[in-house]
């Protein structure tokens, strides 16, 4: 029954600003190391983006200097150079695959953070024993 109080004063600070039974410090507390430990989560969220933005651009930019290598190397139109120029079409498909799996990787390890910081949360309030 304490949990369940205990949740109903959470909903009413969020909501109102308050809750009666003196458990409103401990509930705020709670609440405050949650949406601390959340936005760490979105800090990393943060950057797996910026990462896979990176590698991205990275993908691209060799890419495009493997192109040139091509046609500075070959004959435009001839058999090595339509070799060469799908090489690189192949570096940039595997080069940017690898950009995805890192970023899902990435992104999997902040949904860990924030069920973590959800499973402090409850065990802060007392929700769940720990």
């Amino acid at each position: 029954m304490k949990k369940l109080a205990l949740l109903f004063c959470l909903s009413a600070i969020i909501i109102m600003g308050g809750c009666k039974g003196g458990d409103d410090q401990k509930i705020k507390d709670c609440y405050k190391a949650y949406k601390d430990c959340v936005a760490k989560c979105d800090d990393m969220a943060k950057q797996c983006r910026d990462n896979y933005s990176t590698c991205l651009k990275n993908c691209k930019d060799n890419y495009d200097k493997e192109k040139k290598a091509c046609d500075d190397k070959f004959p435009k139109k001839g058999p090595d150079w339509a070799d060469c120029i799908m090489q690189a079409a192949r570096n940039y498909d595997d080069c940017t695959k690898k950009c995805t799996d890192d970023f899902q990787k990435c992104m999997d390890d902040v949904d860990k953070c924030r069920q973590a910081c959800m499973d402090e949360f409850k065990k802060c309030l007392g929700v769940v024993e720990g």
